[in-house]
This record gives C-alpha cells, sequence and structure tokens, in this order.
C-alpha cells in the first residue's frame, strides 16, 4: 500500500478483502483495476472484510495523467498468497552432464542475443539509446545484488559474454582486428603493411572512443531524467 495515498487516507489497511464496490461485487482483481481506472477523482464506497467484520470504507481516487486523460488512482496492489505462490513453484536439480549442457547452450543463446542486438542497432531495428555504459552497468549490478548471489552472478556472465562478443568484433584493437589481419594475412600470402595496420588502429580507436562516449552519454542521461 502506498504511504499517502488515497487508500492509506481513508484506512484501508494491509490484509483487508475486497468484496464489492458501489455495491457491485468485485469478481476479480481486474474488475477493481478497471473500475479504479475509470473512475478518477470519483468517491467509491468499497466494502471489504477485515478479519471477522465488515467494513463500509469510503475512497476518494485520485487522478493521474493529462487534463485530456485521467486515470484514476488508488495507491493499492493485490497481496499474493505464499503458499500459492509455494504452489507454483517447482524446483529442478541437473546433474553435472546436463548443467554443463545447460550452461553451453545459455552462454550460445546469450551471445547470439548480443549479436542479433548489434545487428539490429546497425540496421536501425534497435535504437542506440539502448547502449548502457558504466554507470548503468554499475547500476544494474547493486539492484541484482540486493536481489540475491544468483541474480548476481547471472549479471556479471551477461556482462562477460557481451564483452566477450564484442572483442571478437572485426575492428582493430580488438582481438577481432587481429583475427581480421590473419585473415587478410592469409589470403594475400604476405602480412598486412605497418602502415595498413597503424591506421585501422587509428580508426579501431575513434570508433571505440565513439561508442564509449555515446554510451556514457546515454547512462549520464538516464540518471538526471533526460
Amino acid at each position: 500500500m502506498e504511504d499517502g495515498g488515497p487508500a492509506a487516507k481513508a484506512g484501508l489497511k494491509p490484509g483487508d478483502r475486497l468484496l464489492t464496490a458501489d455495491g457491485r461485487p468485485v469478481s476479480s482483481w481486474e474488475d477493481w483495476v478497471s473500475l479504479i481506472h475509470n473512475s478518477p477523482g470519483k468517491e467509491v464506497t468499497a466494502r471489504i472484510a477485515r478479519g471477522n467484520r465488515l467494513l463500509d470504507i469510503k475512497v476518494r481516487l485520485s487522478g493521474a495523467g493529462t487534463d485530456n486523460e485521467l486515470t484514476g488512482k488508488l495507491g493499492v496492489a493485490p497481496t499474493l498468497d505464499p503458499d500459492w505462490i509455494k504452489h507454483l513453484t517447482v524446483t529442478h536439480h541437473s546433474g553435472m552432464a546436463e548443467a554443463g549442457q545447460q550452461a553451453v547452450n545459455k552462454t550460445f543463446d546469450t551471445a547470439w542475443m548480443s549479436l542479433k542486438f548489434l545487428g539490429w542497432m546497425l540496421v536501425g531495428n534497435a535504437s542506440v539509446d539502448n547502449l548502457s555504459g558504466p554507470l548503468t552497468i554499475a547500476s544494474v549490478a547493486g539492484q541484482t545484488a540486493r536481489r540475491g548471489l544468483i541474480a548476481y552472478l547471472e549479471f556479471l556472465a551477461l556482462i562477460s559474454v557481451s564483452i566477450g562478443i564484442l572483442n571478437l568484433l572485426p575492428i582493430p584493437m580488438l582481438d577481432g582486428g587481429h583475427l581480421m589481419y590473419y585473415v587478410a594475412e592469409l589470403v594475400k600470402g604476405k602480412p598486412v603493411s605497418e602502415q595498413a595496420q597503424l591506421f585501422g588502429q587509428k580508426i579501431g580507436f575513434i570508433l571505440l572512443a565513439s561508442l564509449m562516449a555515446f554510451a556514457l552519454l546515454n547512462d549520464i542521461s538516464r540518471l538526471f531524467g533526460g
């Protein structure tokens, strides 16, 4: 329940069970949400069950949005039954061979997702605003760490695979750039000239510096809400 919201001001408490709204039975949470959204600024009489008591509480809904399109707001969320959540949870213990295969598949899927995302950005199907730099990475790392060790390790694995894919791109100064020179040497039958390699290093530096600067600007924009 939102502190200072319409529900809290009206006297609703966590654990209250909603029965009717303005005399109409509420059969599902979706019905309640629909009524709230369509009643900005209105007063709704909610009949609730609190323990063994039935109470009628009048709630004045607030409104959110623009003047032309207001949405009613109450400031509550449904309480999920822990036993029901536990009933939906399934724990599977993998053997060593199965876990290894799952790790390989997950790594491949993550690498392929990173490559597809880069391709989407190149052809304009994904916004470059999705690029993230060190500030966003640090923020997300903190969030996943608060969720637990497994979530934190999964995030570290995602970052490691993404950086590995980026490092294999055919850009001079990256390992992929060196592989590109080796392929060119194999095709030509002789090493790439030092002048060509130096020129490639300059181009690679400009590309990487521009990419890092753009990602950092995205971070700052998110941080200050720009």
